[in-house]
């Protein structure tokens, strides 16, 4: 089937950069999908039709990477939730990605033209990306938050259906990490040559925020040398 996509990665000063995302959809179905390029295909969102959304891994790349005391072996879909409510009539509000101004060091190797590339904000500052999902009823001027909240334009891709998936952006204030996160992390086995030396490597933290939506947090991971006695 052919494919709508959206790639996009924030860029600082033209030679770095954050993860980069996707978010795709296939012609003639309503499915859309979100993943990092990081995690190889290892990993998604989902936004089904159906309204029943989840995040899941993928099983072949589980069975070679993931270890075996994985949580992940026995369920690959950790989190799924119902599609939120609309925060007005024919708007919703699917998906958030939060990337703090520090994490922004991957080194560019080359300019992708098929990327979106945007702008790194200032320090100690963030940027929310945000995925809208806006009902063909629905009359719009312009994209989600233009006016009232300031954000810029990533894309936008047009289902079948007459929906639109509207991905903007915006400055924010970093949220702070106030709480340690609950449960553990899962750390595979895939890691490339720069991230074994510690470059690059980098987590994706998953979180809900007070308007039932979710969000990823992108994370540094430093690695750890042990200081001569």
């Amino acid at each position: 089937m052919a494919e709508q996509a959206i790639r996009f990665s924030v860029s600082k000063q033209r030679r770095f950069r954050s993860a980069t995302w996707k978010i795709f959809a296939q012609t003639h179905k309503d499915d859309v999908y979100l993943t990092c390029r990081e995690f190889r295909g290892a990993m998604k969102v989902s936004f089904h039709e159906s309204g029943k959304w989840h995040l899941g891994f993928d099983k072949t790349f589980l069975d070679k990477n993931a270890p075996k005391n994985s949580p992940l072996l026995v369920n690959r879909f950790p989190l799924k939730w119902q599609e939120p409510q609309e925060l007005s009539p024919g708007v919703i509000l699917a998906f958030r990605i939060l990337v703090p101004e520090h994490v922004i060091n991957i080194p560019k190797k080359e300019e992708r033209k098929s990327l979106v590339w945007i702008p790194s904000p200032p320090k100690n500052k963030a940027v929310e990306i945000a995925i809208f999902l806006i009902h063909p009823e629905v009359k719009v001027s312009s994209w989600p938050g233009a006016k009232a909240m300031g954000t810029s334009l990533v894309g936008n891709i047009e289902l079948d259906s007459g929906k639109i998936i509207w991905v903007v952006n915006r400055v924010i204030e970093s949220p702070p990490l106030k709480h340690p996160p609950r449960g553990k992390g899962t750390f595979f086995r895939n890691l490339t040559p720069e991230q074994e030396k510690g470059q690059g490597l980098r987590a994706i933290g998953i979180g809900e925020h007070k308007d039932g939506s979710w969000y990823f947090r992108e994370c540094l991971v430093k690695k750890l040398t042990r200081k001569r006695k």
